[in-house]
């Protein structure tokens, strides 16, 4: 990685976007419809921010793509396993 951030402080960062984005579906699960949907728009649009934003940094091309590269891979497995245990946690209320 480029520029002045470390991986340790990369990694935690990324750690308490995860914790976050459980968060906010736990949320969207108890106050929306169809909570999945919009995960996955929220998580999709910042993954694209995510992978798009180490792009403009000033740091040789290698470092720039490696950074969107994992920005791409983690915004991707973080919106899939969160969706996916969101999905089989939850009960469905039978309609009388």
């Amino acid at each position: 990685m480029g520029g002045d951030v470390s991986v340790g402080a990369y990694a935690l960062a990324a750690a308490g976007l995860t914790l976050a984005a459980a968060g906010v579906m736990q949320l969207l699960s108890l106050a929306v419809p169809r909570p999945t949907w919009y995960f996955g728009w929220l998580v999709g649009l910042a993954t694209l921010i995510g992978t798009l934003l180490p792009l403009t940094l000033t740091v040789d091309f290698g470092s720039k793509v490696a950074t969107a590269s994992m920005d791409l891979v983690m915004g991707i497995v973080v919106s899939v396993l969160i969706t996916g245990t969101a999905r089989s946690a939850r009960t469905f209320r039978l309609r009388r």
